[in-house]
């Protein structure tokens, strides 16, 4: 006997050219088993695509695939704003739970962005967001492939405030130095 029921629970995944993205994709594809659920997949392309590596480029089909393979129905969107992108479309599809990936690579900044899933509590309330961790052997490789290529390196933004700290910091001893304030002190 077939039911022409929907599904209760609608599963979207988030997809991207990270190496550990396929074990997102699975444990989204086994939730969406789990749950008789519908499963959709979302790439949101940015607007410098083209300025993408080739193997990550290469890496995001093969990904794409693979969540075809695993029962997906594929949709890419256009957009620079991810969260906005995926929690719009999220409303839209009326998905149930948003399952994204999550490196534990992260550059400490003093004055930290919103990270993804943040974003997504605040634009997708009504949504469970599943977060999938890179597994530790899967950090280490990331942590690898960045030092090798030299992301690491300071941003522009990094370097002016730094400048800025810098000045801010010589102009306050200056101002120490007017008032008579031994250098010891200052």
């Amino acid at each position: 006997m077939e039911s022409n029921i929907a599904p209760a629970e609608r599963i979207l995944v988030c997809l991207s050219s990270s190496p550990s993205n396929k074990k997102v994709i699975e444990a989204a594809a086994n939730m969406a088993a789990a749950f008789g659920a519908a499963f959709t997949a979302l790439y949101v392309k940015p607007d410098d695509y083209e300025m993408l590596p080739l193997e990550d480029r290469e890496r995001l089909k093969s990904n794409i695939a693979f969540a075809e393979e695993k029962g997906a129905s594929v949709t890419t969107i256009s957009g620079n704003d991810a969260a906005l992108q995926i929690a719009e479309y999220a409303r839209i599809s009326a998905a149930t739970k948003i399952v994204i990936g999550r490196s534990g690579i992260g550059r400490k900044r003093i004055f930290r962005k919103a990270s993804l899933t943040d974003k997504l509590n605040i634009h997708a309330p009504n949504a469970q967001i599943c977060v999938i961790p890179d597994s530790e052997r899967e950090l280490k490789d990331q942590k690898e492939s960045l030092r090798i290529s030299g992301e690491l390196m300071p941003t522009l933004k990094d370097c002016i405030i730094s400048v800025l700290i810098l000045a801010a910091s010589t102009g306050l001893g200056f101002l120490f130095t007017h008032f008579g304030f031994s250098e010891a002190n200052i």
